[in-house]
């Protein structure tokens, strides 16, 4: 399984959504201050839509999670784990971060077992959070993103904890955050049931278009 989780990206798919997003970087650093600005303030509601925050409510704890992001960011602070269980723990306080002992299921698929949560999360911790100066930050963040919400290791708060994480190394490397068209493409897990195991590939080619969604979004605003 993880060894599926870890493979190298080799997609063509993948490296022309890159070569988009950063030209698309590119005409947003050059953009006025006041548009910034403008597109700054219509993206955050819409984030939390696609996020799923609207439905589940909790508006304050996602802007409290994103300030934390925000200001880790400015310190130039890459992510730990205890970040991503502090965060965590402010999107779903009834849990307070803690990880699951239990088999859960996401649907009609399980999630990954106890044993591989285990497995899984050591290699996360002891490789996948450092390994950002190996690789394009952009798969750095997909990356991170995927292993996070497959892993599922928390009992709520899995998607938008692992959203803010890649978010959080987008941010630090010069690139807005994701978003999404369809609350349905935040789903980019693979599950240990193996013909529903979606191949990193596949997760980075969504997360990816998330990220180009963004821009398009901040791009297409207009002042009034």
């Amino acid at each position: 399984m993880f060894s599926k989780m870890d493979e190298p990206l080799h997609s063509r798919e993948c490296d022309v959504l890159i070569e988009e997003i950063d030209q698309l970087n590119q005409r947003f650093t050059e953009l006025p201050v006041e548009q910034v600005l403008h597109s700054s303030q219509i993206l955050g509601p819409y984030r939390r839509w696609s996020s799923g925050t609207l439905k589940k409510g909790g508006h304050q704890a996602w802007e409290q999670a994103n300030l934390y992001v925000s200001d880790k960011v400015n310190w130039g602070q890459l992510p730990s784990w205890d970040d991503v269980v502090y965060l965590n723990q402010i999107i779903s306080p009834e849990h307070c971060g803690v990880l699951r002992e239990d088999e859960v299921w996401i649907g009609n698929h399980k999630a990954c077992s106890i044993e591989e949560l285990k497995k899984g999360l050591k290699i996360f911790r002891e490789n996948l959070l450092s390994k950002g100066d190996q690789e394009n930050p952009l798969i750095w963040a997909s990356r991170l993103r995927y292993w996070l919400v497959t892993l599922h290791p928390f009992y709520d708060g899995n998607g938008r904890t692992s959203n803010l994480l890649c978010d959080w190394v987008l941010a630090l490397n010069g690139y807005l955050p994701l978003s999404h068209r369809l609350k349905s493409d935040a789903h980019i897990g693979g599950w240990s049931t193996r013909s529903h195991f979606s191949n990193f590939e596949f997760a980075c080619f969504k997360t990816l278009s998330a990220i180009l969604h963004t821009y398009e979004f901040v791009l297409n605003q207009k002042l009034k």
